[in-house]
């Protein structure tokens, strides 16, 4: 069955992510006197260029991401940014080719579409300053679209990481598009309320496999929620992977998911301490689940 927020919380329980979100993302960051990157912003920067020194980074161009998204509801191609970096799956250091070191990343809603989230996590801490912060926003898939799907484990995180691939693996695609549900406004209402309500699957496990399939033989590259997390699940995985010293970062602040909405928040601090006390005292401040 699908996990339901129904215990309460804990004594001195995680603070949950604020309505301006930006206090929880930006909220070690000196925006103003910083210098930054930006990943997948879109129409949405966290960080727009007017507050500070400010870099961003996608898979294309500024252009070509207009023509993309120019039918897509959820932006507003005239208020995209300008892509300063476009990263094509190689090395992050490559493509910000003139050595800029920065204080700090920002990666809203990304890093459950990336196919290897060590590699990816390592190469952002890699053109970042020791200290320097990466601020994650990452969907609660509790309260998703991907409400059916068990948390990413550290194994499948280790194996992705050792076979590096640059797209979406057959695993990965498959459970996304065999478990992808509708999820709107008043299921996830009804379940912070302890309500389980029946979601309807987008697709059968035959689309699913056909697309594996198509992606397989034609080359075709397919966007899909490739991990997914819990506030829980994610601690857990840094919990292991930290100390093995394969993600060099300690977590340096944490925001658990607000009631009635679908994201949390979790900024690392590039160290090779493999400090995880912060991640244990978290772990013990957060609600089951």
């Amino acid at each position: 069955m699908p996990d339901v927020a129904l215990s309460l919380p804990p004594e001195n329980p995680v603070p949950t992510v604020p309505v301006e979100r930006k206090i929880a993302i930006c909220g070690l960051i000196d925006v103003r006197n910083e210098k930054g990157l930006e990943l997948g912003p879109l129409s949405r920067p966290i960080v727009r260029p007017e507050e500070g020194d400010i870099r961003y980074i996608d898979h294309a161009t500024t252009d070509e991401l207009r023509k993309k998204y120019i039918v897509n509801d959820g932006h507003n191609v005239d208020e995209f940014v300008e892509i300063s970096y476009v990263w094509n799956g190689g090395r992050l250091r490559d493509v910000i080719d003139d050595g800029t070191v920065f204080d700090y990343a920002l990666a809203s809603h990304v890093i459950e579409h990336v196919p290897d989230v060590i590699g990816w996590l390592t190469d952002i801490l890699s053109v970042l300053k020791d200290g320097g912060l990466l601020g994650l926003a990452i969907p609660d898939k509790r309260y998703t679209f991907d409400r059916y799907r068990t948390p990413t484990s550290p194994a499948i995180f280790l194996d992705h990481w050792m076979r590096q691939p640059r797209a979406h693996t057959a695993q990965q695609l498959f459970d996304h598009f065999s478990q992808v549900v509708k999820v709107g406004n008043d299921e996830i209402m009804a379940l912070f309320d302890g309500k389980d309500p029946v979601t309807e699957r987008h697709s059968t496990d035959e689309f699913a496999l056909n697309i594996v399939r198509h992606v397989s033989s034609t080359g075709e590259y397919l966007d899909c929620h490739a991990s997914v997390f819990t506030p829980r699940s994610l601690l857990e995985a840094l919990k292991i992977l930290v100390p093995l010293g394969i993600i060099e970062a300690v977590v340096a602040d944490f925001y658990d998911t607000r009631y009635y909405s679908q994201e949390f928040v979790c900024v690392l601090r590039k160290s090779k301490s493999r400090d995880i006390s912060s991640i244990d005292d978290l772990l013990r401040r957060l609600p089951p689940g």
